[in-house]
């Protein structure tokens, strides 16, 4: 009988509940795997069709209390079980009552990008939690620092987060247009809204397009912005099919946020040989001058002269997609070994 793995999300929350979809697919070949949602919404209502991929591998519950779940899980006979939760900003209580309930292992999957911010506090309440925790796994080193203020550096372990399969698939477009591409969320932590503003005078002069996908907080700022200068254009939401077009066509994408705890963005993007302009954290940080296509920008989010003649000049494609898929197939294994351990 498989070990018994039950996963706490918070859909509505998580921009990156996918991702960790694609985590599961892995755990599946060696757990037995339970999906919980907390968010308003139950996931379940995403996966009524039988023929959707996940819902092939994965038992749904949803959250109602920790008390139901535990009523839920415990009729279930599970084997062993392992808890694990995606978050501490989306789930704080269901994942570490339940753990203390079923008296088993609890690891969290970390990926909140505030963290990463040198002034983020950790309240009392949040440090005695921490300090039941069998692990804590990150995307990228930035996010370390936060959590060995309370518990033991060695049980802060290192994983990246693999993208959708679709981001394997041979590049689409091998004509890139005079663009530059943004794919996130438009808020004040993001800093898309002050790259605009700063870089008005170049993007125009040199005739780049700047397409933004996403919506947020700033979003009506962003369509007077829109209205203002002609080289920008909001596209709000896109599917990830279509997005994947977009970045195979960009000469680049732009990651202008200070704070990122991963950026599957930067990931996804060198994966398919598209050039990132970023800052330098998350992943960023630790593939700067090891992966070709990857350009820096300051705090100050200006861009240079030699950075845009370096992407207009770029045709190292393939090879930045080679080390972006070794660097990547390393981790089905890592992410079984560490569970192994547990």
């Amino acid at each position: 009988m498989k070990q018994s793995l039950i996963f706490i999300i918070h859909w509505n929350l998580s921009a990156y509940t996918n991702y960790f979809l694609e985590i599961l697919l892995i755990l599946n070949q060696s757990y037995e795997i339970t999906l919980i949602d907390c968010a308003v919404d139950p996931i379940n209502n995403r996966f009524k069709d039988d023929e959707h991929y996940y819902s092939k591998y994965i038992n749904f519950c949803y959250y109602s209390s920790v008390d139901q779940l535990f009523s839920e899980i415990t009729e279930k006979n599970l084997n062993s079980p392992i808890i694990i939760s995606n978050s501490i900003r989306n789930n704080l209580t269901p994942g570490f009552e339940l753990a203390q309930k079923l008296n088993c292992p609890h690891i969290l999957f970390e990926h909140f990008s505030s963290l990463v911010d040198p002034s983020a506090k950790i309240s009392e309440e949040l440090a005695l939690r921490l300090k039941q925790l069998k692990r804590v796994i990150i995307p990228s080193e930035a996010l370390r620092s936060f959590f060995t203020k309370t518990i033991p550096e060695a049980l802060v372990l290192k994983y990246h987060l693999l993208p959708s399969s679709d981001y394997f698939l041979p590049i689409t477009n091998h004509t890139r247009k005079r663009q530059l591409l943004y794919v996130g969320r438009v808020i004040e932590e993001k800093k898309m809204i002050d790259f605009i503003e700063i870089n008005n005078t170049f993007l125009a002069k040199h005739k780049i397009e700047l397409l933004v996908v996403g919506a947020g907080k700033l979003s009506d700022e962003l369509s007077e912005l829109e209205k203002k200068y002609s080289f920008l254009k909001v596209l709000n939401q896109l599917s990830p099919t279509k997005v994947r077009v977009l970045m195979d066509e960009a000469m680049a994408i732009i990651s202008p946020s200070p704070f990122e705890s991963y950026s599957m963005l930067t990931v996804e993007s060198l994966l398919r040989g598209t050039p990132v302009i970023s800052q330098n954290t998350g992943i960023a940080s630790e593939l700067f001058d090891k992966i070709p296509g990857l350009y820096k920008i300051d705090a100050n989010l200006t861009l240079e002269e030699k950075v845009l003649e370096n992407i207009i000049a770029f045709n190292d494609s393939l090879k930045t997609s080679i080390l972006m898929k070794g660097l990547l197939k390393t981790q089905e294994l890592k992410i079984l070994k560490m569970l192994d351990e547990v």
